[in-house]
């Protein structure tokens, strides 16, 4: 009987560290709220800015050298991109 009220105990225990556990652990990094600043780097940089950035930008969050080269397949300059990429990047 106290085995089964001790499993019962450690499933409601292990049910309660999953739920507060497994959102914290899948959040996305930065929580994109770094991703305006890099669109403002690229729109104050002379840059038209739409989906596409958007995308660089929120790809720079996890992967800076993925977002240049995003933002060098869109046509701009290295040193812009450099800068939004490393933005996107950084942590709030």
């Amino acid at each position: 009987m106290k085995s089964l009220v001790a499993k019962r105990v450690l499933v409601a225990a292990s049910m309660i560290v999953g739920v507060v556990a497994v959102p914290i652990a899948t959040a996305a990094p930065a929580s994109a709220s770094m991703v305006p600043f890099c669109v403002d780097q690229i729109q104050n940089a002379g840059y038209k800015v739409g989906p596409k950035t958007r995308h660089a930008c929120q790809t720079g969050v996890t992967s800076q050298k993925k977002c240049e080269k995003e933002f060098k397949a869109l046509g701009v300059r290295a040193n812009v991109a450099n800068v939004a990429c490393r933005v996107a990047g950084k942590r709030p």
